[in-house]
This record gives structure tokens, sequence and C-alpha cells, in this order.
């Protein structure tokens, strides 16, 4: 099944101009990225853009059919505000954390909601 997860960023370079895995238009993500998620497993190349997930809320409240969708636009704004920098802050630290910790982040940290 098809799941919508707000993540922070792990550094900026996952905040770069990217095209929207489900539109395809380029957008800049911001430091809480919406992540696409199948059966469990990530798909690495589908960060959604703000109004696809908009209108993907929109349309799952209007028709009350498919995935029970566990937040909306409003908490995706103050994931936001909450989160507006990437969770280290420069790729460099994120190796160096990496390098500490054996090769290990804990990514379920980074899930914002």
């Amino acid at each position: 099944m098809l799941e919508i997860v707000l993540e922070r960023a792990t550094a900026p370079d996952q905040m770069k101009e990217q095209p929207c895995g489900m539109c395809g238009v380029e957008f800049r993500p911001k430091a809480v990225l919406i992540a696409v998620r199948i059966d469990g497993q990530y798909i690495d190349e589908a960060i959604l853009c703000e109004p696809c997930l908009e209108h993907l809320g929109r349309r799952a409240t209007a028709l009350r059919t498919g995935p029970d969708w566990d937040f909306d636009h409003a908490a995706y704004l103050a994931a936001v505000q909450k989160h507006p920098e990437p969770y280290f802050p420069t790729m460099e630290a994120l190796l160096e954390y990496e390098e500490q910790h054996d090769g290990y982040v804990d990514y379920r940290e980074l899930q914002v909601v």
C-alpha cells in the first residue's frame, strides 16, 4: 500500500531542486520532505511537492476512500515550522556522525509525523 511520510531532511543536499515524484514539476523541498513508501519500502526518487500533498489530501477526504491519511496539509505546515532546517547542517556533519556511530543513523528519528 502507498504511504506518505513526513520526514526531516538529513542534510541540505536533500533540499536541492528536483522533480516531484508524482507530477514531475521541478521544486525545491523544504527541510521536511514528503516521502513515499510502498509496502514499507522508501521510493528513493519519490519526494513529493507541496501542491501534490494538498491534492492527495483533498481527494482522499472528498472521496472517503483509499488510504487513511494520518496527516493533512496543516500538519505538514506545522512540521515545516517546527523543523526549518535539516537534521545535520552540512553533508560533512552527517558523514562525521556516521563515522562516529559505525555508519549507523537511526532514520526513524527523522520521521516528524
